[in-house]
């Protein structure tokens, strides 16, 4: 926070004596009360200034006591005169120069009220009771900062998640949220962060570092990423609340190693087929003055932590995730290995996977994690005859992998027609394919056969079964073409004789009668058929026997003399 800001956050109790121009007597106060919960304690940030040739000896604090004089003192510089019920639990944390903090303990409802700092120079008119003081409101468990740790380790370069959640009455509305850096009343030039960064300093050195994980209702965990040594410290949470501000004491404390705070992922991300074993390879170190207390491993959670685990060391005292237990364990010790193994991986085990160990109450969380895919294990097939038959000489490549991601295993069995076969390799070639690899092929991970991928038919045409199928082919096709001929044919020559038949009739005389007279024997005829002689001729009949007898001389006699014979 700026100088100029910093008036609107402290009340100031300043005199200019007479004769003094160049500095001001001087003591600052937090604006807004001081809040605090039963059993906690408190720091209530002060700063105080006096003018040139002044010599401070000795400073107090004082409780509900407006000018702070021969009184029993909550805190004094030469422990003087301090009340019983301060004894052991109020503290002067500040100094003889500008600093003037306030630290109460074990805050009980009879803290509740004004305090206010006085200071006492080298010069009998060099004494000073800052007013109007600040107050201290005590307030139950509605008022609440809670770290999940008090120590925290980080590794230099890596990333580090301070837990943090806090409480306040309903009635009260948050204003304002921060985290200060080894500053006791949560106070300073400038922020590691702050809800309002657009108002407020954030320090040059956390800023793209420090990220905010939770939200504005309880949680507020700190995240401050690629750490050096100068993270080191303590770091507190404060917030402000309808006029109400809670410093969180005592803080976080953060220490900063180097190679000997480690964890270290053989691989940042792995692929697993559903219902298959996948195993998660990770080794981690401390120094070896630390005992490990504790293990755990974390799915999909930035900080470590969560509602549950996917493991735990301690697990009778932390919950496992439901959709974790008897599926996964942890393969390595308390010493350098946390290898964890997860059993029938199913789509919803994919995310990151995260390992934290806590050391004498130092825990590190390990960044970023291991990214878990989860796939479908398939046999493909590829050639160099494409998506046709396969003839032999073709090359054919047959692959065991996922499409979904790529298998880092090395090693698979295969299997031809339900047998195992020697190949363990990825990928088998067959370049050039023979007739005899013909069959039904799938795989499986090796050491792994409870879940095998689907089935790849090879149907192999041999050069021998390929020419009897073009002679057969061939066959039929000469079988077809010479009936169509022969067809053809006999088409051609019923089409000739019609023709021939035609053209005889034409040049053949015509008969007086119809067919069915030229066939009755007149001779031999039946008495039935008297009266088909009797007939009359039509007189086209008759004119065409005209023509006839023109033409046949006998018959016309015959048919003139009947003829003449009915006309008499």
């Amino acid at each position: 926070m700026e100088a100029g800001d910093s008036l609107t956050f402290w009340v100031l109790a300043v005199l200019v004596l007479p004769g003094v121009m160049s500095r001001k007597w001087a003591v600052w106060y937090p604006e807004n009360p001081v809040c605090a919960v039963r059993g906690s304690t408190v720091v209530i940030p002060c700063g105080y200034d006096y003018p040139e040739g002044f010599k401070v000896e000795t400073f107090m604090w004082c409780h509900n006591d407006n000018d702070c004089r021969d009184t029993q003192y909550v805190c004094h510089s030469n422990n003087d005169h301090v009340s019983s019920q301060y004894e052991n639990k109020a503290k002067c944390l500040g100094d003889k120069e500008k600093n003037c903090a306030l630290q109460i303990m074990d805050i009980t409802d009879a803290d509740t009220g004004v305090y206010r700092f006085r200071f006492i120079t080298d010069k009998t008119d060099g004494k000073w009771t800052g007013d109007p003081g600040v107050t201290l409101k005590v307030d139950g468990g509605a008022w609440s900062v809670d770290y999940a740790e008090k120590t925290l380790c980080g590794v230099r370069g890596s990333s580090v998640v301070i837990h943090c959640r806090f409480n306040h009455p309903e009635s009260y509305r948050v204003e304002s949220m921060m985290w200060s850096h080894n500053t006791e009343d949560c106070a300073g030039k400038s922020y590691v962060w702050h809800s309002n960064s657009y108002k407020m300093n954030i320090s040059a050195e956390y800023r793209d570092r420090a990220e905010f994980l939770g939200n504005t209702e309880n949680n507020y965990t700190l995240m401050i990423k690629n750490i050096t040594d100068t993270d080191a410290g303590l770091y507190r949470f404060s917030f402000p609340a309808d006029g109400c501000e809670l410093c969180a004491q005592p803080g976080v404390e953060l220490r900063v190693g180097g190679g000997a705070w480690s964890v270290d992922y053989a691989a940042k991300t792995l692929c697993a087929v559903r219902g298959s074993t996948v195993v998660i390879r990770c080794r981690f170190n401390h120094p070896e003055s630390y005992r490990v207390e504790s293990m755990m491993w974390s799915h999909n959670t930035e900080d470590c932590a969560g509602k549950s685990y996917v493991w735990h060391s301690n697990s009778y005292k932390m919950n496992i995730g439901a959709e974790y237990r008897d599926r996964a364990e942890v393969l390595g010790n308390t010493e350098n290995n946390c290898t964890l193994m997860i059993k029938n991986i199913t789509d919803t085990d994919a995310g990151l996977y995260r390992f934290s160990f806590t050391a004498n109450r130092c825990e590190l969380c390990a960044q970023p994690g291991v990214e878990l895919r989860v796939g479908e294990l398939k046999a493909m097939v590829t050639s160099s005859a494409g998506k046709g038959l396969l003839a032999e000489g073709d090359s054919v490549n047959l692959t065991c992998g996922s499409e979904s991601c790529s298998l880092s295993q090395s090693e698979f069995t295969w299997f031809k027609d339900n047998q195992q076969i020697t190949d363990t390799l990825p990928t088998i070639h067959f370049n050039p394919i023979s007739y005899n690899h013909s069959g039904n092929y799938s795989c499986a991970l090796k050491g792994d056969r409870g879940v095998v991928s689907n089935t790849i038919i090879l149907n192999i045409q041999s050069g021998s079964n390929l020419m009897t199928v073009i002679l057969v082919c061939l066959g039929i096709l000469l079988a077809v073409l010479a009936v169509t001929i022969c067809i053809m044919r006999r088409k051609t020559g019923l089409l000739s004789e019609e023709g021939h038949r035609r053209e005889g009739a034409q040049r053949r005389p015509t008969n007086s009668h119809s067919d069915t007279y030229a066939a009755l024997d007149v001779n031999n005829q039946s008495p039935d058929y008297d009266t088909l002689m009797m007939l009359k001729p039509a007189a086209s009949d008759r004119h065409s026997a005209v023509q006839e007898s023109a033409e046949d001389p006998v018959n016309g006699n015959m048919i003139n003399s009947e003829n003449g014979q009915q006309a008499k």
